[in-house]
């Protein structure tokens, strides 16, 4: 691509983030922010979530940034409305991570991937090309993979997995709730992109973490998953304890998740 055309398209990345809904929560201190996204890609308008520290609207500074995902069947909505405004705000509080932003996006059922469903969905590609630009020129981001982690629960604990062990140049740090991984079907075999890849390459992924319940129908997937990374000498940690596929397991991981990633951006 020439570097007009790479001016072109940044251009209409910018100009697609533009949005006339945009709502808030928290009259004071950290808030959660609803808005949207015009995605060129899919030809559509793509609905997120933002949380932003108390310090944002006063600091200069340019903060780290975790895209957190949700579950299939789900929205942009599901991590707000199941406390993560509170946890974070704790977590931060406690010194366990610094101030940052968190994005929460739609994911439209869509396992992160292209085509997931035969929709016709783009999905990885508006991810990739056009979500991240926009979302870190609109917000004060610290834009490095240094400061860029990724996280989310079962379809979402899958496509934090994929996208994180797919460009381990963006993101410093993975971390995967009861994710739907191995499950087949029309997703990604991660399994196999990872055997694409060099000794080499393969010592560049980020910091990595599965976190699944015992009782999980999901569990003996994420332990075979785990078994494989073992095998093939890539660091990672495994997290299980007692319970299954449900918001208070994820809820009591987040917390796990945050502290975690505050150990990789420091």
């Amino acid at each position: 691509m020439t570097i007009t055309k790479r001016l072109l398209v940044l251009t209409v990345i910018l100009a697609g983030i533009i949005s006339c809904k945009e709502s808030s929560t928290g009259s004071e201190g950290s808030l959660i922010q609803t808005t949207s996204i015009q995605s060129d890609v899919m030809d559509m308008e793509v609905n997120y979530s933002v949380y932003l520290p108390n310090s944002y609207g006063i600091s200069k500074t340019d903060f780290p940034i975790l895209y957190l995902f949700h579950g299939f069947g789900g929205n942009n909505r599901d991590w707000p409305q199941n406390g993560v405004k509170t946890i974070l705000d704790k977590a931060i509080e406690e010194g366990d991570l610094p101030e940052l932003i968190v994005v929460m996006p739609d994911g439209m059922d869509s396992f992160y991937l292209n085509d997931y469903d035969q929709r016709g969905l783009k999905y990885e590609d508006f991810f990739v090309d056009e979500f991240i630009p926009a979302v870190e020129s609109k917000y004060r981001v610290d834009a490095v993979k240094e400061k860029r982690g990724i996280a989310g629960l079962s379809m979402g604990g899958y496509g934090a997995t994929y996208h994180a062990f797919k460009r381990p140049e963006l993101f410093t740090f993975a971390y995967s709730m009861s994710g739907a991984i191995g499950i087949g079907g029309n997703t990604v075999n991660i399994q196999n992109m990872l055997e694409a890849k060099s000794a080499s390459e393969l010592k560049e992924l980020p910091a990595f973490t599965l976190d699944c319940g015992a009782s999980d129908f999901l569990y003996q997937n994420n332990v075979s998953f785990g078994d494989y990374l073992t095998t093939k000498e890539i660091e990672h940690e495994f997290i299980t304890r007692n319970g299954s596929h449900t918001w208070e397991y994820w809820t009591e991981s987040l917390p796990r998740a945050l502290k975690r990633l505050g150990t990789a951006l420091n």
